[in-house]
């Protein structure tokens, strides 16, 4: 069964990962483990298959990459309380509308390509999930006409931010060490096969079958960790599962984001003088009034 996912062949104005049209590498996650800022899981079959995993996926990406300057406090905060009002995070993270983005980039009854889903990004922004909102009684509801209204809000994703993509893979194979590599920027959207226990086996093996689904590699230790639109949305592929496809998109803030300060208290050797060192300087705790000040 194809989940929604269509290959395309790579074009001369694609953006691909090393090459001449490529995008600057910057290392934002020494580990390149995103787990501590997934989403929410969602379903993209809640009574009709949408065939959208492409968008799932790439939302999840967009997702996470923002959760991530949420979580660790580095969005001013007037900034998040213009996302608030527009609906942007809900309960702790970041929400958009994969209804939209599946309309709004094509998404037909085969599915839809990588370039497309991103393209739509940049192009119509994304709107919150509360803005428009799963609808499954019907292909033809879902897929309806997005209100005027909705378009112009998604627009002011635009405001702040610019979105980037480029390919990882596109009918070759990534490598283990290339996701390495790239995670430590961003999530990785993938396309794979979807091989035998990916229900429901606690590593999900190789296999030889079609590409069918489009996720996102979160981490990688022995196994590709997957995060999913289908449960277990969290998922472990073996590390020679066969990656065929992966694209990186990057969402990158147009306002300035907080400097996030290191800081660590170090005790001088021998002695009870200790130093508070914030951001490479040393400061004396000279005693507890002083610290407090």
């Amino acid at each position: 069964m194809n989940y929604g996912f269509i290959p395309t062949p790579t074009t001369s104005t694609d953006y691909f990962a090393g090459g001449i049209l490529g995008l600057p590498y910057q290392e934002v996650i020494p580990t390149g483990d995103w787990s501590p800022y997934l989403p929410a899981d969602e379903f993209q079959n809640g009574g009709i298959e949408t065939m959208a995993c492409v968008s799932f996926s790439a939302n999840n990406s967009v997702e996470t990459q923002l959760n991530r300057y949420l979580i660790e406090d580095l969005i001013p905060d007037n900034i998040i309380e213009q996302f608030t009002q527009l609906g942007y995070i809900n309960g702790g993270l970041f929400n958009f509308s994969d209804r939209f983005l599946a309309k709004m980039s094509g998404t037909t009854p085969n599915g839809n390509t990588m370039p497309n889903v991103w393209s739509a990004i940049r192009h119509y922004g994304l709107p919150s999930e509360a803005d428009w909102p799963g609808a499954w009684s019907s292909w033809a509801d879902y897929y309806k006409g997005v209100p005027t209204g909705v378009k112009s809000k998604a627009l002011r994703f635009l405001d702040y931010f610019t979105v980037q993509y480029e390919y990882l893979a596109n009918n070759s194979r990534l490598e283990m060490n290339t996701a390495k590599y790239n995670l430590k920027q961003a999530p990785i959207q993938v396309a794979t096969a979807v091989c035998a226990g990916w229900s429901n086996a606690p590593v999900v093996l190789r296999c030889e079958t079609p590409v069918e689904h489009a996720t996102l590699i979160y981490n990688v230790d022995d196994f590709y960790n997957d995060f999913d639109s289908y449960a277990p949305y969290r998922k472990k592929l073996a590390g020679d599962y066969l990656i065929p496809y992966a694209m990186k998109g990057l969402v990158i803030p147009k306002f300035n984001i907080k400097k996030n300060y290191m800081s660590k208290l170090l005790r001088k050797t021998n002695t009870r003088e200790v130093f508070l060192v914030l951001n490479g300087k040393r400061y004396w705790v000279k005693d507890l009034a002083n610290f407090e000040d």
